[in-house]
């Protein structure tokens, strides 16, 4: 009878110490990965795409806006029973940091929200749970204003741990963190949902007053394999810091993730919010298609879409609106600020630091600064900032000119990119504006690499930024060939659709789009001057300006013009005057002559080549010249038109005809980089 009482007593012990002490150090994901693997999916069992939100749309209990939803084609209400997944779609920078903007303006119920956090953690961490199963409650705390300065990430300040002193159960966490999401996952987790972010905004920002014309934002995030606690910020932050009456809803549209805590347990956590809907797609699809159909249920006149991984600041929504409001045509894009991948820390731009987007020949995007004519062209710091290409998806428009455009192109591979350039040229040449808004501030976390379990499709890549040349470059198109390697490429099968829908909509063509809002990308065609630039000066049997490629730098010299290898002395005069070679260009800073990277700022980088054959540079009004002494340097000297600032250089006739333009890209572009 004893060894039974002391058999029963043992038992009893074990089963408490593996379920108190044991399944807590065991996250929630590696279970659900478990339970995966013995069939235990997340999705419903008839596996159907489904709309989910505060009260479900199958709910008897849903009010009478939820009964309804709008489509996009007819205005008219589609029934419940409506397949959602079945509609038929139409073919790092300069940082300043936060502390430089001051003392922050915080509402007095942001600050209990985070010292709600603070207890919350310190509730689920006595009971092993690592994330909140439900919005915290302000009411329900009320905390002291020092727990909210000492939260983790407190006013968008950086969190710091080092990997090195964890403990080894929490150094795997860590580093899986990193593999999993490609950010620092464990300080993620430490960081409130409704964290206070500075108010980031120019101080003349402040005084503006916006007229939004009734118009109503619906908010499309879509989900891939999102981390828990960035999606529960960025839903907040659209939440905390939109007014309530120009906020229609949240369209979640999880495009077939496969982490567990994004099925139930964001239904369960979504189903608190009044304004948040979940939509399921059954199989991945991409974020283009999940954008077309968040937007294709929205209830709202504006459509702003947002990544799953950033914070929304004060005062965010109301400028793009206003913008909105002022011209239905008009794209507004917030300024993208930065959330560091490790740290969480929020870096946010100037007025007078905002960057823009923009791309090469290859159809890369990349950051450039606002170029001179578009300064001038402005008279304010705040003044909206024409943006030829948005980056990412992360914009807001009128819903009835997303319509117009037929939306996103669903011809381009899902996962080749691009689609944010496709869509650019789209706006632009079809009618519209993108404008970057100086006083609307997003952070978004700018992942370094892909992160877990998403390959990288380089395929893919070529193959839509072909269909690009083809759909929107015209002639221009043979730049792009040329710069990829390309000799040819046949056409694509929905190109002849894709230019009656360009002639349907009036479009505009790129040679239009290039001379008007992206002057600064050079191309070949439209250069002014080309070819060997030979100085007047008997030597030799001539000697022109080369480009010598050293080992630690580039440096100008002078050198025979029949020089075999004369590819490093094929200067072309761009429109905006630069002498470049590739994409190098003579740049005089005052003190001596160079080659430099090209910015398309003029600047240093500014010439004019002269009837009398002299080569002076705008902003110093000196010439270059071929030095006096021996050595046949290159010198700035003030302009005499003497031989040795006299240079032959043949000049472009602008009516040539295709063929020879054909025949000055391929002369051009041949001296591969």
């Amino acid at each position: 009878m004893l060894y039974r009482r002391r058999y029963v007593l043992f038992v009893v012990l074990l089963l408490g110490f593996i379920w108190f002490v044991i399944l807590p150090l065991f996250s929630k994901d590696d279970l659900a990965i478990t339970l995966r693997q013995h069939g235990q999916d997340r999705h419903s069992a008839d596996g159907l795409d489904t709309l989910e939100g505060a009260q479900p749309l199958h709910s008897s209990k849903r009010t009478a806006r939820n009964t309804q939803v709008r489509s996009p084609d007819t205005g008219s209400n589609a029934g419940d029973d409506d397949d959602l997944s079945e509609i038929d779609f139409p073919q790092q920078p300069e940082l300043l940091p936060v502390s430089s903007f001051g003392k922050a303006r915080i509402a007095e119920e942001n600050a209990g929200r985070e010292g709600a956090w603070i207890e919350d953690t310190r509730r689920r961490r006595r009971r092993g749970r690592t994330t909140p199963s439900a919005p915290v409650e302000t009411s329900k705390f009320n905390r002291s204003h020092q727990r909210q300065v000492n939260a983790p990430g407190h006013k968008g300040r950086m969190v710091r741990v080092d990997p090195q002193s964890l403990s080894s159960r929490d150094r795997r966490i860590y580093d899986s963190g990193w593999r999993k999401y490609s950010h620092n996952e464990y300080v993620n987790n430490m960081i409130s949902p409704q964290r206070m972010l500075p108010d980031v905004r120019d101080p003349g920002c402040h005084s503006l007053q916006y007229t939004v014309d009734n118009l109503e934002a619906s908010v499309v995030i879509v989900i891939r394999n999102e981390a828990w606690m960035t999606l529960l910020r960025t839903i907040h932050s659209v939440l905390d810091r939109s007014p309530a009456n120009l906020l229609k809803e949240i369209i979640l549209v999880d495009d077939a993730s496969t982490f567990s805590h994004l099925g139930s347990q964001l239904t369960k956590y979504v189903s608190h919010i009044s304004k948040v809907r979940v939509m399921r797609l059954k199989y991945h699809r991409g974020a283009s298609y999940a954008r077309q159909l968040g937007a294709s249920i929205i209830t709202g006149n504006v459509i702003v879409f947002l990544d799953a991984h950033c914070e929304c600041t004060e005062g965010w929504l109301e400028p793009l609106l206003s913008r909105i409001a002022e011209n239905r045509s008009n794209v507004a894009v917030p300024v993208l600020d930065i959330i560091d991948a490790d740290t969480f820390s929020y870096l946010a731009y100037s007025a007078s630091r905002i960057r823009i987007g923009g791309f090469d020949w290859s159809l890369a995007y990349k950051w450039m600064q606002m170029p001179d004519h578009e300064k001038r062209r402005r008279s304010s710091s705040i003044d909206p900032i024409r943006n030829p290409v948005m980056w990412g998806g992360i914009f807001a428009i009128s819903r009835d000119f997303f319509n117009h455009l037929n939306g996103y192109d669903q011809s381009l591979n899902m996962f080749g990119g691009g689609q944010n350039i496709e869509m650019s040229f789209r706006i632009w040449m079809c009618g519209g504006t993108i404008e970057t808004i100086p006083c609307s501030h997003v952070g978004h976390i700018f992942h370094n690499q892909v992160a877990s379990g998403e390959p990288s499709f380089s395929r893919e890549v070529l193959r839509n930024d072909m269909a690009l040349a083809h759909m929107w470059l015209d002639e221009y198109k043979e730049i792009h060939f040329q710069k990829m390697g390309i000799e040819s490429t046949p056409e694509f099968n929905n190109t002849a659709d894709h230019l009656a829908f360009r002639k349907r909509l009036k479009c505009r063509s790129f040679d239009w789009f290039l001379r008007n809002i992206y002057p600064v990308l050079f191309a070949p065609t439209l250069a002014l001057a080309s070819g060997k630039i030979r100085s007047k000066m008997k030597v030799g049997s001539g000697i022109c300006i080369a480009l010598t490629d050293l080992d630690t730098e580039k440096k100008l010299t002078m050198a025979s013009c029949q020089s075999s290898d004369d590819q490093n002395m094929l200067w072309t005069l761009s429109q905006i005057g630069e002498i470049r070679l590739n994409n190098d260009c003579l740049d005089y800073p005052g003190d001596y002559i160079r080659v430099y990277s090209c910015h398309g700022g003029k600047g240093n980088q500014e010439w004019n080549y002269h009837e009398d054959g002299t080569i002076q540079q705008v902003g110093t009004k000196r010439c270059l010249s071929v030095s006096a002494s021996v050595g046949r340097r290159l010198t700035m000297e003030k302009c005499v038109a003497s031989d040795r600032q006299i240079w032959y250089w043949q000049r472009i006739d602008g009516r040539e005809s295709a063929t020879t333009r054909k025949q000055a890209i391929k002369q051009e572009l041949a001296k591969a980089d």
